[in-house]
C-alpha cells in the first residue's frame, strides 16, 4: 500500500510538465500559477489537519519552499530551451542521483553491503542514461542551447534536492511543513518573476488578444499590451497579500514554541 501511495505524486508529477506545455504561457505565468496552486492545496489541507508549528518548523519550511520555487522556475526554463521530452529525463536523473547520494552520505540509509553495491550500480545506470539523453539533445539542438538547458537543470535540481534534504535533515512532518512551504513558494516565485521581461504571451492570451485589444483600443487608442501587463502585476500583488494573510492567520491561531 505504501508503494501505491508513493506512486501517486510520481504519476501527478509526470503529468504536470505535459499539462503546462499544452496550456502554454511564459515561465513567469507558469511559475506563479503552479505556486498559487500549491498554496490553495496547502490551505485546504490546513483545514483538515492539525499541524503543530514551532519557530524552527515555520522558518525551515518557508526556506525550503523558496528553494522549491527556484527548482521549479529553472525547470520550466529548461522546457523552453531543450523541450520537455529531453529536460524531464535529465532533471529526474539529476534529482535521483543527488537525493540518493545525500541519503547515503548524510543519513546512512544504505546500511548493508547488498544495498550499497546494487544502489551504486543503479546510480551508474542513471548517470549513463543522463549522458545518453544529453548527447542526443546535443545532436538535435546544438551545443549552445544544450549548455543553457543543462545549466538551468543543474540549478533546478540543486533547488529540488536542497528542498528535500533540508526537510529530512530537520525531521519535519509533512503536514506541519506544507502551509509555510507553500507560502515560501509563492513569495520566492513572486520575487524571482517580479522583474520578468518575457516577451512571449501565453496561448490563452493570444487566443483572446483580438477581443481584449479591441476594448483597450476603444479606451486608449493603442494596443493593450502595457495595460494587460499592469493588470497581471496587480493580480500578483493581490495574491501575494492573500498569501501573507494566510500565513499570519496560521501564526495567530497556533502556538509558536
Amino acid at each position: 500500500m505504501n508503494i501505491l501511495i508513493a506512486l501517486i505524486p510520481a504519476l501527478l508529477w509526470g503529468f504536470m510538465p505535459l499539462v503546462i506545455t499544452k496550456i502554454g504561457g511564459t515561465t513567469r505565468q507558469q511559475t506563479m500559477g503552479i505556486t498559487f496552486g500549491a498554496l490553495v492545496f496547502a490551505c485546504i489541507a490546513f483545514l483538515f489537519t492539525d499541524p503543530v508549528y514551532t519557530l524552527k518548523t515555520v522558518l525551515i519550511s518557508f526556506a525550503t519552499g523558496c528553494l522549491w520555487s527556484v527548482g521549479q522556475m529553472f525547470q520550466l526554463k529548461s522546457f523552453k530551451l531543450i523541450g520537455v521530452s529531453k529536460a524531464m529525463p535529465i532533471s529526474t536523473g539529476m534529482q535521483l542521483v543527488g537525493t540518493t547520494l545525500c541519503g547515503v552520505l548524510l543519513f546512512h540509509e544504505w546500511d548493508t553491503l547488498f544495498r550499497i553495491v546494487f544502489g551504486f550500480i543503479a546510480l551508474a545506470l542513471i548517470i549513463v542514461g543522463i549522458f545518453m539523453t544529453s548527447y542526443a539533445e546535443k545532436e538535435e539542438a546544438g551545443q549552445a542551447m544544450l549548455n543553457r538547458g543543462l545549466l538551468a537543470l543543474t540549478i533546478s535540481s540543486a533547488g529540488y534536492i536542497s528542498y528535500v534534504v533540508i526537510i529530512q535533515g530537520f525531521a519535519i512532518n509533512g503536514w506541519d511543513a506544507i502551509l509555510p512551504q507553500a507560502i515560501g513558494m509563492v513569495v520566492a516565485a513572486f520575487i524571482m518573476t517580479a522583474q520578468s521581461k518575457d516577451d512571449k504571451e501565453s496561448r490563452f492570451i493570444k487566443k483572446n488578444s483580438v477581443a481584449r485589444d479591441s476594448w483597450y483600443d476603444l479606451g486608449t487608442g493603442k494596443c493593450g499590451d502595457a495595460l494587460r501587463e499592469q493588470y497581471c502585476r496587480g493580480c500578483d500583488w493581490v495574491l501575494f497579500i492573500a498569501a501573507w494573510c494566510c500565513y499570519f492567520h496560521a501564526w495567530r491561531n497556533f502556538t509558536i514554541r
